[in-house]
């Protein structure tokens, strides 16, 4: 998949009694599509719907291959009640729009067995439904035991990776009051440094951007989450602001 890049030089405003004050942000991002093969409906984007709703996810109608905007670690979650569909959580490591603090990019409704089989095993590299995730990681999985012959290879199950755990004891299951930010920047108990809770017990990879991470068949969301509350543009004319949601589950 190409680099799309902006070009800084082009002008801001036609009016010619007006100053060219807005910044340029600069992108340097991948494609996530695989192709133009999609559709919106009314009332499906992001903002504003009525007087009452403001959409936090841009929906549109989309079957194919899905890619990451850019390098960052994954982080995988239930759909909602489609067991059939997941949800990946990127935190970009570096920034795809120079100026604007990402924090998070959510795709909503990703296949999941794309990712893990009907026992939640991690898909092996030669399964016909594995992507350039699920290969990569499953590599790195097994190169990590090739060169730890001392440790025993356990099956590459599901939550190793993020996604929630039904066999864990309820004291360690994943709940809906716990941040995001609890399982990207996990911190150590001051009181019991020899430890950490199970259900934090996994590495998130890290995966290149333009990396093949999953089909879409029928709906797709993407969230962009920002660093901050809100994101203003300095001294711009109009004054748009993108506003950034934080929310313990997605």
């Amino acid at each position: 998949m190409p680099v799309y890049t902006t070009s800084p030089s082009l002008p801001t405003s036609a009016d010619p009694h007006d100053r060219n004050i807005r910044p340029e942000l600069c992108a340097e991002s991948w494609f996530f599509l695989e192709n133009t093969n999609y559709s919106q409906f009314a009332g499906n984007q992001f903002g504003v719907l009525n007087d009452t709703v403001f959409r936090t996810t841009s929906l549109i109608q989309y079957t194919g291959k899905v890619y990451t905007i850019c390098s960052g670690q994954v982080f995988i979650q239930p759909h909602g009640n489609d067991s059939t569909k997941i949800n990946l959580i990127l935190k970009p490591f570096r920034q795809p729009v120079n100026g604007l603090p990402i924090k998070y990019i959510i795709y909503r409704g990703l296949k999941k067995d794309n990712f893990f089989d009907s026992n939640d095993i991690v898909l092996g590299e030669d399964d016909p439904k594995a992507t350039g995730l699920t290969k990569r990681i499953r590599k790195e999985f097994a190169d990590f035991y090739a060169n730890n012959s001392a440790l025993t290879k356990p099956p590459f199950k599901a939550w190793l990776i993020g996604f929630p755990n039904p066999n864990a004891p309820a004291a360690e299951q994943q709940s809906g009051d716990d941040y995001i930010d609890e399982y990207f920047f996990k911190m150590s108990n001051p009181d019991n440094l020899t430890s950490e809770p199970e259900k934090k017990a996994f590495e998130l990879p890290m995966i290149p951007g333009g990396t093949y991470i999953g089909d879409a068949q029928g709906t797709l969301g993407i969230d962009i989450v920002l660093n901050e509350g809100d994101f203003t543009i300095e001294n711009d004319r109009i004054r748009n602001k993108t506003w950034g949601i934080r929310q313990k589950e997605w």
